[in-house]
């Protein structure tokens, strides 16, 4: 009850049950709408790209908070 949304529309295709877009309806009488353009399903990406290579930032401090 305390969040900012009180109403979103998805529109979700049959053919394959994939998002299209989705709107959403703030208490202060906005809507935000979001469209998906190109969506590619099931891409291998590499591990790496999730990791923070400190070697390309030097002087950066990480703090790991696991």
């Amino acid at each position: 009850k305390d969040a900012q949304f009180f109403k979103i529309k998805m529109i979700i295709t049959k053919k394959d049950r994939s998002i299209q877009s989705w709107t959403m309806f703030d208490k202060s009488g906005n809507k935000y709408k979001y469209t998906i353009s190109k969506f590619a399903p099931n891409v291998n990406v590499a591990d790496a790209l999730f990791t923070f290579d400190t070697k390309k930032y030097p002087g950066v401090e990480v703090i790991d908070l696991r």
